[in-house]
């Protein structure tokens, strides 16, 4: 059951882990060179069609986490457990980026109204929002690759 457990969570790991280094791998270097309305047309229509998907995505991941990490505190002392123990922070961080910088940066993106010609700090706006998602996508990466070298641990 416990091996069942922990292969769900790769699996939930490697979809969230999966956006990061989707946008590593070119289109966030595309981004910043697309029009500002183009952008922020891209980013209301990505966040209307992932926004509640993520949710569920995060939710399951980081419950996945804690259930692991009760089912292995009598390891505490083991590799397993601080590998765990690690991809639990390096998601707990990406999750506290994603609340605090991301989805605030994102809300501002879904308030302009399309068309408008005030663009009054979306490209501001744009250089953080990209900073941030490389910088998750390093730091789920960094969990990725923890409970990948994981697999030889039972």
């Amino acid at each position: 059951m416990i091996l069942s457990l922990r292969f769900l969570y790769l699996l939930f790991y490697i979809a969230l882990a999966s956006q990061g280094l989707f946008y590593w791998l070119g289109p966030a270097n595309a981004l910043e060179h697309i029009s500002l309305e183009s952008f922020i047309e891209q980013r209301k229509a990505v966040d209307l069609a992932i926004g509640n998907t993520l949710r569920v995505l995060y939710l399951l991941t980081v419950l996945g986490a804690l259930t692991l990490l009760v089912l292995h505190l009598k390891e505490s002392k083991s590799w397993l457990f601080a590998i765990l123990c690690f991809s639990f922070l390096c998601v707990s961080i990406d999750l506290w980026l994603a609340l605090t910088k991301s989805m605030p940066l994102n809300a501002f993106f879904n308030q302009h109204i399309n068309g408008s010609m005030d663009l009054n700090g979306y490209a501001e706006a744009r250089i953080q929002w990209l900073y941030y998602i490389r910088l998750r996508g390093v730091i789920l990466f960094m969990g990725l690759l923890s409970l990948l070298g994981s697999m030889r641990w039972r």
